[in-house]
């Protein structure tokens, strides 16, 4: 234990993080965690497995060191390593007599990094006394499971401010390649400055994005069948077989591999519980047990029905998507992607730029992709990755208008980029590439960079 300690740990001797242990960029979310420093609260950092959380908490842990922490200040264990499960109390106890020398109630703020904190057994009890006790540490959290994260976190109630993240979002993914810090900026309709100014890097990274997905592990592996194989051993071997089956004890991991790959196959599409328990030889009960698995690994996600009555969407079928479009082609050995097929694949990643919000899909004879919902206000998004679009196309969302009231409806496309009126209610269309580079107005129904819906600090 006290080997694996002095391991995690060897900013104590050089007094600084090896820069082996960082990475240049740096992820929107690390500023964010980064304020939460101040807050009197316990930090946790859910995702799943392979999107880089430990390296925003070693980024995290340099900053501290860069503000002048001491470097005896700053503890980081992970519980990946099997020598590091043991009571945590005898942990701190060795921290204090052997690195501190003193106290943690004497010794200034100390900040304690638990990394892939659901392999320690009854993390939340020792979390939640020393913070009771005023212990003047700061405590940050990660961890890939999150339904074992969760039961934690449940006795650590107010105590708590929680984070997801997940792989990289295409403006990261831009970022990257580009090596340029994209700053959301209104379009100007006369001349669309923002559009002209990214739309040819945007467009091809975009392409790279819709078949390579965000996983950062594989940015930099070019063959393409080299970058699958990592993403399914990342995926299966380790969150399947390691963290979902051993943590829940499955007696058949394999049905459970079997339904993630049948779950890729449709995803986009209402799931039928029927026809997936035919086709993988699994009752509805466990499936329905799976699946809830795999939502908390950050690996699936559902959607319900959007409905007036709460009772009709509760008992609704829901929508099933995988998150990461790399994912889907690497389960699916695609290494090319048809038009028909990346509509699917960006109907998922429009789905995770748009998860901060309350999300449905509606269905009645028609149907739109994507209902987001703020208070009373509710707005239709569909995507047509096309750049064709006909009145067919546009009739679920149109519908939904005239049911709903709904005063606006978004189209995400292929390039095209227009703003029309269709039956009476205004209808933007946006290209795919220049949506994800933008964020919904936290009103709804703003008016501002000329069109509606978007906001960036400007309005027009």
């Amino acid at each position: 234990m006290e080997d694996a300690i002095f391991f995690y740990n060897p900013w104590w001797t050089e007094r600084k993080v090896p820069p082996y242990m960082l990475k240049e960029f740096k992820r929107d979310i690390l500023y964010k965690l980064e304020k939460y420093l101040k807050l009197n609260r316990i930090l946790v950092l859910k995702g799943p497995r392979r999107v880089g959380k430990t390296t925003v908490l070693y980024q995290m842990l340099n900053s501290l060191l860069e503000e002048k922490t001491k470097p005896e200040n700053v503890l980081y264990l992970s519980f990946d390593d099997p020598k590091l499960r043991v009571d945590l109390d005898k942990i701190i106890d060795f921290y204090q007599t052997k690195i501190l020398k003193g106290s943690v109630s004497d010794s200034g703020i100390i900040y304690i990094f638990l990394d892939e904190v659901q392999y320690l057994e009854n993390w939340q009890y020792y979390v939640k006394k020393y913070y009771d006790r005023n212990y003047p540490i700061k405590f940050i959290i990660s961890g890939s499971s999150a339904t074992l994260i969760r039961k934690g976190a449940e006795s650590l109630m107010g105590r708590t401010v929680e984070e997801i993240m997940l792989p990289f979002s295409f403006k990261e993914f831009l970022e990257y390649n580009t090596k340029e810090r994209i700053n959301i900026l209104p379009i100007d309709p006369p001349d669309l400055l923002f559009a002209k100014k990214y739309e040819t890097k945007a467009k091809i990274f975009f392409e790279k994005y819709l078949l390579r997905g965000g996983y950062p592990n594989i940015f930099d592996i070019e063959e393409t069948g080299l970058w699958q194989k990592l993403i399914k051993e990342d995926i299966i071997d380790k969150a399947i077989y390691r963290d979902i089956a051993s943590s829940h004890d499955i007696k058949k991991p394999e049905l459970l591999e079997k339904l993630l790959y049948y779950t890729a196959g449709i995803t986009g599409q209402i799931l039928n519980i029927s026809n997936i328990s035919n086709s993988i030889g699994l009752s509805r009960e466990y499936i329905n047990t799976y699946l809830h698995y795999l939502k908390s690994a950050f690996i699936v996600f559902t959607l319900r029905k959007y409905a007036k009555s709460i009772e009709k969407t509760v008992r609704s079928n829901e929508k099933v998507f995988l998150l990461d479009s790399g994912l889907i082609n690497a389960l699916l050995n695609k290494t090319k992607i048809d038009d028909m097929f990346a509509g699917r694949l960006v109907e998922g990643i429009v789905l995770t730029h748009l998860a901060k919000y309350e999300i449905y899909y509606w269905k009645n004879h028609t149907e739109v992709d994507f209902i987001i919902k703020k208070g009373n206000e509710i707005m239709p998004i569909e995507v047509k990755y096309q750049n064709e679009i006909t009145g067919g196309d546009l009739k679920g969302l149109v519908k939904f208008m005239e049911n709903y009231g709904a005063e606006r409806g978004l189209v995400v496309t292929k390039d095209l980029l227009d703003r029309k009126t269709v039956d009476g209610r205004v209808v933007l269309f946006v290209p795919a590439w220049l949506f994800l580079l933008s964020e919904m107005c936290e009103d709804l129904s703003s008016k501002v960079m000329g069109y509606e819906f978007y906001c960036a600090g400007k309005t027009v």
